[in-house]
This record gives structure tokens, C-alpha cells and sequence, in this order.
């Protein structure tokens, strides 16, 4: 291999390693951020459906099967999670107990999650140990950012739940656009700099070529009558 041509790919590998470094740390610190501010988003909307849910009532109880809210039955009346899709997007849910009972969570048939159960890590914080929990979750094998609260009565018993999510691939939808346009300028940007790098290389390797066709024809044929610059 020619002296240039290693002198070439040892430039692109540290191009290579450079420019795939500083792009994934990039993208990762940006999608931490992404992932910062779901969180942050899913605290306000959660704060507005406290707000929904308390023009409706504090008094927290069950009765009969129901969930009330005041004299407000929760059960089968989705009007509270519909109104924060209006006001906020994503999905809201009102639990009584781990039962879905007010939701605008839709299964894969198009109809309401009625009566599905909560499940997973938000189950043992909010049920178990009466915690709000925060995070990821999956509803119905679907990503979200979630955030739920426990609801509780006047004994301070947790006789449900308060939730509030986003889908993540709806969330990351514009971070995947950016992502890809960012490793398509990234590659771009390499490219250039293989073929700029490669035309200096061969200009600053030019002379000694000459001196070494040079010297080749004088030892070949004797020819000593060439000059070099």
C-alpha cells in the first residue's frame, strides 16, 4: 500500500471515529432532553386533569361499585378524559381501584379500555404503597410516558387512580425526522472530507511522485539530463 493511501485511510478512520462520536453524543443528549421535557409535560397535564376532576368534587369515595367524585359518578363517563385530550392531547384515565372506569384509551377495535387493569411498576407505586409514580409504561403493549396519582378518600385510602400519558412514537416522531436528516449530513460531511482530504494529500505528495519518476528513468535508462524544480 502507498504511503499516501495509508496516510488517507488513517485520516478518514479518525474522521470517521470523530464525526460518529460527536454525533451520537449529540442525538443521545438531545434525546434525553426529548425525554425531560415528556416528563415535564405529562406533570402539567396531570395538574389539569386534578383541576377537571375537583369542578366535579373532593370527596373522594366508592359507593355501590361506583366511584364518586362528590355526587359525581366517575364510572362510564369519559366526559373528564375527552376534555383533556381537547384541552392537552394524549391519553387520561380515571381508575377506580386498578379498574379502568373513565378512559380514552382505545383498544385495537376502536372501543374504550373499560375495565382493563392497571398493571406493571405503576401498579406496586400507586396501589401497593399509595406513591404517585412517573415514567415509562406500557398500556395495552403500547410505549408511553405516563404519570399517575393516587387517588385517595378522606381516611387517606386509595380508592384509585388519577393518569395522564403520551404514546412515545408520537412524541419522538419529529426526533426520528431530525435524526435521520442529522446522520445524512454527518455522512455528507465525511464524504466531502475524504475527497478534500485525498485531493490535498496527492498535491502535497506530487513532488516526491516526480522525484521518484525521476529517479526510476535515471536508473533505468541512464538519462540524467532531467531537472527537477
Amino acid at each position: 500500500m502507498k504511503v499516501r493511501t495509508k496516510i488517507v485511510l488513517v485520516t478518514v478512520v479518525i474522521m470517521v471515529a470523530t464525526i460518529a462520536a460527536v454525533t451520537g453524543i449529540c442525538l443521545y443528549e438531545f434525546r434525553q432532553e426529548l425525554q425531560n421535557q415528556a416528563m415535564i409535560s405529562q406533570e402539567s397535564r396531570l395538574k389539569t386533569f386534578w383541576e377537571l376532576l375537583g369542578q366535579k368534587g373532593h370527596d373522594f369515595r366508592i359507593v355501590d361499585g361506583k366511584l364518586m367524585a362528590g355526587e359525581y359518578v366517575l364510572n362510564g363517563d369519559s366526559t373528564l378524559p375527552d376534555r383533556l385530550k381537547e384541552l392537552c392531547g394524549g391519553t387520561a384515565t380515571i381508575f377506580m381501584g386498578d379498574e379502568r372506569v373513565s378512559t380514552n384509551v382505545l383498544k385495537e377495535d376502536g372501543s374504550r379500555a373499560v375495565g382493563t387493569r392497571l398493571q406493571g411498576p405503576a401498579y406496586d407505586a400507586v396501589i401497593t404503597k399509595g406513591m404517585p409514580y412517573r415514567g415509562e409504561a406500557k398500556i395495552l403493549n403500547i410505549p408511553y410516558f405516563t404519570a399517575y396519582d393516587p387517588i385517595k378518600d378522606s381516611q387517606g385510602k386509595t380508592v384509585g387512580v388519577l393518569y395522564v400519558g403520551i404514546q412515545k412514537k408520537d412524541f419522538f416522531s419529529q426526533y426520528d425526522k431530525l435524526k435521520f436528516l442529522i446522520i445524512g449530513l454527518a455522512a455528507a460531511l465525511l464524504l466531502a472530507a475524504v475527497f478534500v482530504t485525498r485531493f490535498f494529500i496527492h498535491r502535497l505528495f506530487s513532488p516526491v511522485i516526480r522525484v521518484s519518476e525521476v529517479l526510476v528513468t535515471a536508473q533505468r535508462d541512464g538519462d540524467l539530463s532531467q531537472r527537477l524544480d
